[in-house]
């Protein structure tokens, strides 16, 4: 994997996610682009298909599962700021939005207390809505070091944010569903349905006609045994 500091992080992370096929390979390549980039935390929230949370993090052991047993995943501001949010945005800046309860107060003082005091949150949408968070936490100690460090990162870090959660999404799936037996073509398809491309620029992408398109699409939807493509997607996030 090339380290060249003249490409993007977008660019960076896609080359190193290309040959990973599981979750914990992707986090591995994630890892190592927050380390080049100057941050030392990140933690990734997403839902598994009951709608139940899945974080995968490198925060101190310790804090995940205080987090987790304390159920602060229930009033953490950061989170709640991810549900309107449509770009990243500082954890502090996000915080004044809200008149913080004294359980919101300690939930704060406890993680600074794991050096979990400054970061910032990049919002997970797709064409169906909300998907989750990407929370990164810098090796910067001043918040006007890390204001101007987000500066230069914030936009390659919605697409690289975006880049990776969609990417394990797609390896959960395809662990999740292995017992339907898919063409190369359909997978193909289903890949890129989950990107939320249009029948249109399915057909660009894949060299096909807008008909062959969709004979794919019915096809999936017959395999998985659902009506319509909202059906299909919604099987994989």
């Amino acid at each position: 994997m090339s380290d060249d500091p003249h490409r993007n992080l977008t660019e960076r992370l896609a080359e190193a996610l290309r040959g990973s096929r599981e979750p914990a390979a992707a986090y591995a390549a994630w890892q190592h682009q927050m380390d080049a980039l100057g941050f030392r935390h990140w933690a990734h929230l997403s839902f598994d298909d009951d709608g139940k949370p899945i974080i995968q993090s490198n925060y101190p052991t310790v804090w995940i599962q205080r987090y987790l047993d304390e159920n602060y995943l229930s009033i953490d501001p950061i989170i709640a700021e991810a549900t309107t949010a449509k770009v990243p945005y500082l954890w502090h800046e996000a915080t004044r939005k809200h008149r913080l309860s004294r359980r919101q107060q300690q939930f704060f003082d406890e993680a600074g207390s794991y050096g979990l005091n400054l970061g910032a949150g990049v919002p997970l949408w797709n064409a169906l809505g909300r998907q989750g968070l990407v929370s990164v936490v810098p090796n910067l100690r001043t918040t006007n070091e890390f204001e101007r460090h987000y500066q230069h990162t914030r936009i390659d870090l919605l697409a690289a944010a975006n880049l990776l959660h969609q990417h394990v999404v797609r390896l959960r799936h395809h662990q999740r569903h292995a017992q339907v037996k898919l063409t190369n073509r359909e997978r193909d398809c289903l890949d890129l349905l989950l990107q939320g491309l249009t029948t249109a620029q399915l057909a660009r992408s894949l060299g096909l006609s807008e008909r062959g398109v969709l004979f794919h699409v019915e096809n999936l939807k017959s395999k998985f045994g659902v009506k319509t493509r909202l059906q299909l997607l919604a099987r994989f996030i």
